[in-house]
């Protein structure tokens, strides 16, 4: 039951009715006997200066931030973390109300390295193929320049959007970032390449639904497929991947594991994320 102490939080996006964060962080909250409700909160471009500065005054604990205002928003803030920093985007937001101080953080990366070591894969002098150029791609590959990968490939329809990418993260490369041009690699170097990490939104329900982001005919035997898309569950990368015997990350994984850091952030408390899970899978059946 809501009262004048029950804590607010909500995610900020548009579109983003879809959203499961909802469904999950008040699972969170209801498993941790938290006073604290979530909710989802579709919002114009213009009104996020304004929502941020209201919901501060107003006592708000906080807000996960979704496509387009990921980087914007950090215009509106008082302090940004070092993670948010270094991607150039926020995906959570904590109010600290006895200073009135908003911070932005991104949880993202945490998430992504979360997803990839519970799967059992194993970093030391492996070659990783990044798909995609955006936010998500951004806290890919900031968080696994930190592991002892040998090279990050970036792959971008748009190669401009590659380049900038890679120039972001030079100062931490040690010239193991290369920049693809295309997918046109020969055998040997497909088979080098331990994980794929697509981060575009091809395999998406909707206008992406039939896509996938890499040639059909490369082989995914023995490699760890890790798909951002959680909408569906089961995209055509992901199907392709079980087929041909490779371990699969599922883009629901990464949601949950990123939204867990973004608990952590406002309650000071890692939640458990089996149950979550299962209520997650059980509700888009």
């Amino acid at each position: 039951m809501i009262d004048p102490d029950t804590k607010i939080l909500g995610v900020l996006g548009n579109p983003v009715k879809h959203s499961l964060s909802p469904l999950i962080q008040n699972i969170f909250i209801k498993s941790n006997n938290i006073n604290a409700h979530y909710y989802c909160f579709e919002i114009e471009k213009q009104d996020i200066c304004h929502i941020i500065k209201s919901a501060n005054a107003l006592g708000f604990l906080g807000f996960n931030i979704t496509m387009p205002f990921k980087e914007i928003v950090m215009s509106y803030l008082d302090e940004i973390d070092e993670d948010a920093k270094e991607t150039g985007s926020v995906n959570t937001v904590k109010f600290y109300g006895d200073k009135k101080i908003s911070k932005g953080f991104n949880t993202d990366g945490k998430g992504i390295i979360e997803s990839i070591e519970k799967s059992g894969f194993g970093w030391e002098y492996s070659e990783i193929l990044i798909l995609g150029a955006g936010g998500a791609a951004k806290s890919a590959v900031n968080s696994i320049l930190k592991r002892p990968v040998k090279k990050i490939f970036i792959y971008n329809r748009t190669h401009d959007r590659a380049l900038d990418l890679f120039q972001r993260s030079g100062k931490n490369a040690d010239n193991r970032i290369e920049v693809l041009k295309n997918l046109g690699l020969k055998k040997d170097a497909i088979k080098r390449i331990k994980m794929i990490i697509n981060c575009t939104p091809l395999g998406m329900k909707g206008v992406y639904a039939s896509e996938i982001p890499i040639p059909h005919n490369w082989d995914l035997k023995d490699k760890t497929v890790f798909e951002m898309v959680y909408h569906p569950f089961e995209t055509p990368l992901i199907k392709k991947a079980k087929k041909e015997g490779a371990k699969t990350i599922k883009g629901i994984d990464m949601l949950i594991n990123q939204a867990a850091y973004s608990f952590y952030v406002w309650f000071g408390i890692k939640p458990e994320t089996e149950k979550v899970r299962k209520a997650v899978l059980d509700e888009n059946r």
